[in-house]
């Protein structure tokens, strides 16, 4: 069935629904369908000349009455008893439209003239209905009527609101959302050694992956500047007898993950031949049960010969499933492992790539490692000589942040009076988050040198208006 428009002034609906003609060219019924049944209706806010005494009065309102109907007409269901039913989502309309807007059940004769009549006003939200024993041979329509006076061209939409019904019933207010509950957004001048630590030196056997370079703690290597975490690949004589160095950070020992979260990582890594850059975390427990069984998950790792290869892995005793996807990677990519109870699936840039079940050992805490590694089993184990061949040196890694989120209570403020009959501001301490503030309505919302929840309103001897707000991270 279309939805169909009429109003006192033309009979339009837009594209974005049924059908009519029009007259003026504008409905005065707008109404926007969703992809998931809501329908929005507001006044139209430019339904009559501005110029004229016609349609506007001295004071700029309009000086027409809009009556406006947005309705299906299906003849079929004359003779029959009709119901028609929805849920009222909102109603944020301003006086005169907020009392004035009904869901109907219309029956016309065949010359259409009105018959009968079923109508609900909708004032509240929640559940409507209304039924109307129709008569066999005659026109029946059933959708929405408003009332009231043309809108004025000045008005926006937000300024007159509008009314949200569906046919079901709106989902109920979310509880939990997806927040940042540990993050390093690397804006300082030095690496965070309250969450940083290294490891250095070449391992055993090249960190059992013959690998070439020499792992050290140098700002040559790893470095925090310009908002990013900056990680350092050279080719240089060192340690005796490597020929290359580079870095490779961990959290191990100063942060572990919770079992379970979202993990993003947004970066552009290095290229050329030999170059292995990785975001990845093992097991909590790898000093008690050794690798792989406390788990390998690797978030991303790249062969850089071929800067387009995006690798997904996990690593157990119970196999290595891998994914890959295409990107080039010496652009800024959003790269996310979502770690459930039972799935970890990959994505790059919001886009998801693959999906492995999870289960033991991927059932407890993590650390996570950034490093690049130099040659190895990975990249072909190419020489030396070919590395230097094929890549221009230096290579950087280039991290803009890493957030952890969790599934947590809503991030928001709530207020509460102290002993003193002060008025504090609380929220959540387990989400990254910082305070900022608006002085009267300006748009323009500045962070406050605020670090810990409660805060103490100040009081103010003017008369400035403050609204406060939480942004994370």
């Amino acid at each position: 069935m279309n939805w169909q428009p009429t109003a006192h002034t033309l009979a339009k609906f837009p594209a974005d629904g049924g059908t009519g003609n029009s007259v003026w060219g504008t409905a005065d019924l707008r109404a926007n369908f969703d992809a998931n049944g809501l329908v929005t209706l507001q006044p139209n806010t430019n339904v009559y000349n501005p110029a004229s005494t016609v349609w506007v009065n001295p004071d700029g309102t309009g000086a027409n009455q809009m009556d406006a109907n947005f309705y299906v007409q299906n003849d079929s269901l004359a003779g029959e008893t009709v119901t028609f039913s929805g849920n009222l989502w909102s109603n944020s309309l301003v006086p005169p439209y907020s009392t004035n807007v009904t869901a109907f059940i219309k029956d016309f004769s065949s010359s259409y003239a009105l018959v009968a009549t079923a109508t609900s006003n909708l004032l509240s939200a929640g559940p409507f209905s209304i039924t109307l024993a129709t008569a066999a041979g005659h026109h029946i329509q059933y959708g929405f009527e408003m009332f009231g006076p043309d809108a004025n061209p000045t008005n926006t939409v937000a300024s007159l609101g509008e009314v949200l019904v569906s046919r079901n019933a709106p989902p109920p207010p979310a509880t939990n959302q997806w927040n940042i509950v540990w993050d390093d957004e690397f804006n300082g001048t030095n690496i965070n050694s309250k969450v940083w630590t290294f490891d250095l030196g070449n391992g055993s056997s090249g960190w059992g992956n013959n690998e070439l370079e020499y792992y050290t703690s140098r700002t040559n290597n790893a470095y925090e500047a310009g908002g990013l975490l900056h990680l350092v690949a050279r080719s240089e004589a060192y340690g005796g007898s490597f020929s290359f160095t580079s870095a490779r950070m961990k959290t191990q020992g100063l942060y572990a993950t919770p079992a379970y979260g979202r993990f993003v990582w947004r970066a552009r890594l290095p290229a050329g031949t030999g170059m292995w850059p990785a975001l990845w975390l093992l097991g909590n427990n790898i000093n008690a049960v050794g690798w792989p069984a406390c788990g390998e998950m690797d978030v991303v790792e790249n062969d850089g010969g071929n800067p387009t290869f995006v690798q997904g892995s996990l690593h157990s005793n119970n196999g290595n499933p891998t994914a890959t996807t295409g990107c080039t990677v010496t652009n800024f990519h959003t790269y996310m492992l979502d770690w459930e109870s039972n799935s970890i699936s990959w994505y790059v840039d919001g886009v998801p790539y693959e999906t492995q079940s999870g289960g033991a050992p991927f059932n407890a805490p993590f650390f996570f490692i950034l490093n690049i590694a130099v040659g190895g089993d990975y990249v072909g184990d190419p020489s030396a000589a070919q590395i230097n061949a094929g890549t221009r040196f230096p290579q950087e890694m280039q991290v803009d942040y890493l957030r952890v989120y969790e599934l947590t209570p809503l991030l928001q403020i709530s207020t509460r009076q102290n002993s003193n009959g002060q008025t504090m501001l609380t929220w959540p301490t387990n989400i990254v988050c910082h305070l900022q503030a608006q002085t009267n309505f300006s748009g323009i919302w500045s962070d406050l040198p605020v670090t810990n929840s409660p805060f103490r309103l100040p009081v103010s001897s003017g008369s400035a208006q403050v609204l406060y707000r939480l942004a994370s991270p």
